[in-house]
C-alpha cells in the first residue's frame, strides 16, 4: 500500500505520454496517405494501451482475487465453535482478538467468552496469570515466557497456518494424571519411556479447505528428557501417504522435557486434506523423530478411520500448489484440473514405479457410462499401455456428485522389455470403450493428453 502514490504518479505520466502521442498522431495535413498512416498509428497506440492493461489484468487477477480466501474467518469460527467452558478467557495477539470479537458481535459466536489482546510477551504473561488467578478457564494462542514451567498445557486444536502464521488454541491448567474419556483407547509405545494412551480423529471443513484433527494422549511415566517432533500422516488402503502434518507436541508450546512424570498430555495435529480426497477409510500413522536431524525414533500404526470426501474445488492459486501442472482439460462431462507426473529427470529401469496423480472434477450434469483412464508410453515406434483403471479408481464416476473434485493416484511400473530411449507419457480417457477427446472450452485439442516425457535405460 505504501507504493500506491508512486503507482498513481506513474499512471498519470503514462496517461500524459499516451495523450501526447495521440495528439501527434491525429490525422492532419494535405497528404491522404500520411493521414491514413497517422490514423492507423493512432488506433495502434490506443489498442496497445488497452491490450496491455487487459493482459496484465487477465494474467494476475487469479493471484489477486481474495474472494475465496476465507482462512482467517474460518480459523476464528473453528476456535469459537469448540466446546469451551462458560468461564472461558482467550488471550492472544491483537489481530486474533479483533477477529474473535468481530465474530462474537456480528455472528453471535460465543458472546460469553472473554477475549484479551496482548501483543508483548510480558503483557501476555500478565494477562494469563491474572485470568488464571481469577479462576477463569484460560486458553492461549501464543507462547509466553515460562508458560510450560508454571502450567500444564493441553492442545484444543493443532496448528493451522493462516496467511503464513501458525495459529492454535491451547488450554492452561493443572497437570492431569488420570486417563480421560478418549475416543479410542490404545496402549502403544513408539519408543521406550513414551506411551500413547489413546487417540481420536475429527474431520472439519471450511469453504474449500478441510483438515483431519488427530488428537493424541501421551504419558511419560518417568518423565522424558528428549525433545521430539511428530509426523502425523494418513495412509490410503494401499499404504500410500495421502496427507501429513508435522509439529512438536502441543503445537510446540509444551515440549516433552517440560512434562511432569506420569502426566497425561493431550496433543493435537491438524492434517490438511488435499482437494479431491475420496471418501473412505484411512490409516493414521504417527512417527516420532529427532527435530534436529530428522532421524526416526519410532512409529505406531493406528486403526483405520472413516473420512468424508473433500469435494470443493480450490482457487487457482491454491490448486497450483496441489498439483505439478494445471491443465483444465475437459473430457465432455468431466474435467482434468491438473496432474503430477513421474519425475522426468531420472532414467528409469524396468519395474520402476511411475507414480502419477490426477485431479478430476465432475460437471453439473450426472456422469453416466463406464469411464476408464489409460496411461500410455509412446516412443521408439511403439505404444505400450501401462495401466487401465476406472476414472476415479476406487471412487468411480458413478459415485461422483455434481461438480465434485476427485483425486486419483496411479502407480504403474516401467515395462522391463522396453528398449532404452525417450518416451512420451500419455493419458487417454474412454467411455464405454470409446476414446473421449479432450479440449478447453469449445476448442478440441486431441484424444490423448501428454503428461510428460520419461527415459528408459
Amino acid at each position: 500500500v505504501f507504493f500506491l502514490p508512486a503507482f498513481l504518479l506513474t499512471a498519470v505520466w503514462i496517461s500524459a505520454g499516451i495523450d501526447y502521442a495521440m495528439t501527434l498522431l491525429r490525422p492532419r495535413g494535405p497528404s491522404l496517405a500520411l493521414r491514413r498512416l497517422q490514423a492507423v498509428c493512432f488506433v495502434l497506440v490506443v489498442g496497445g494501451a488497452l491490450a496491455q492493461s487487459l493482459a496484465i489484468a487477465v494474467q494476475h487477477y487469479p493471484d489477486l482475487d481474495l474472494s475465496r480466501r476465507w482462512i482467517v474467518h474460518d480459523w476464528g469460527v473453528y476456535v469459537l465453535s469448540e466446546p469451551l467452558p462458560e468461564d472461558t478467557t482467550i488471550v492472544g495477539l491483537l489481530g486474533e482478538a479483533t477477529l474473535l470479537r468481530t465474530l462474537q458481535e456480528t455472528a453471535g459466536w460465543r458472546p460469553d467468552a472473554e477475549i484479551v489482546a496482548a501483543d508483548p510477551d510480558a503483557a501476555r504473561r500478565d494477562a494469563i496469570d491474572a485470568a488464571y488467578a481469577a479462576e477463569r478457564t484460560v486458553f492461549v494462542t501464543r507462547p509466553a515466557p515460562g508458560l510450560a514451567n508454571d502450567y500444564a498445557l493441553s492442545a484444543v486444536t493443532g496448528v493451522i497456518h493462516v496467511l503464513g502464521e501458525p495459529e492454535t488454541l491451547i488450554r492452561l491448567g493443572a497437570p492431569a494424571f488420570e486417563i480421560p474419556d478418549v475416543p479410542r483407547r490404545v496402549d502403544l509405545s513408539p519408543m521406550p519411556g513414551l506411551h500413547l494412551l489413546g487417540y481420536g480423529v475429527r474431520q472439519h471443513t471450511a469453504h474449500w479447505q478441510s483438515w483431519a484433527r488427530l488428537r493424541l494422549w501421551w504419558r511419560a511415566p518417568d518423565g522424558f528428557d528428549l525433545s521430539f517432533k511428530v509426523s502425523a500422516r494418513l495412509l490410503d488402503p494401499a499404504g500410500m501417504p495421502v496427507a501429513a502434518g508435522d509439529a512438536e507436541p502441543v503445537s510446540g508450546l509444551y515440549p516433552a522435557p517440560a512434562w511432569r512424570p506420569g502426566e497425561v498430555v493431550a496433543d493435537a495435529y491438524e492434517i490438511p486434506l488435499p482437494a479431491g480426497l475420496p471418501a473412505g477409510q484411512y490409516v493414521p500413522l504417527v512417527i516420532v523423530y529427532d527435530p534436529a536431524t530428522g532421524a526416526e525414533w519410532g512409529r505406531v500404526l493406528l486403526d483405520p478411520v472413516t473420512l468424508e470426501a473433500v469435494p470443493a474445488r480450490p482457487p487457482r492459486r491454491s490448486l497450483e500448489a496441489e498439483v505439478a501442472y494445471t491443465v483444465y482439460a475437459r473430457f465432455r462431462e468431466i474435467e482434468l484440473l491438473g496432474f503430477t507426473p513421474p519425475d522426468p529427470e531420472p532414467a528409469y529401469t524396468g519395474g520402476a514405479e511411475l507414480s502419477t496423480m490426477l485431479l478430476w472434477q465432475a460437471g453439473d450434469e450426472p456422469v453416466t457410462g463406464e469411464w476408464r483412464v489409460e496411461l500410455l508410453l509412446e516412443g521408439n515406434g511403439r505404444t505400450v499401455t501401462l495401466e487401465e483403471v476406472p476414472v476415479g479408481g476406487a471412487y468411480p464416476v458413478a459415485r461422483w456428485q455434481s461438480e465434485q473434485v476427485v483425486r486419483q493416484w496411479l502407480a504403474p511400473t516401467m515395462p522391463p522389455e522396453l528398449p532404452a530411449g525417450e518416451y512420451a507419457l500419455k493419458l487417454r480417457v474412454t467411455r464405454d470403450g470409446r476414446p473421449v477427446p479432450w479440449g478447453r472450452g469449445w476448442l478440441p485439442l486431441g484424444s490423448d493428453l501428454i503428461l510428460g516425457n520419461l527415459r528408459q535405460r
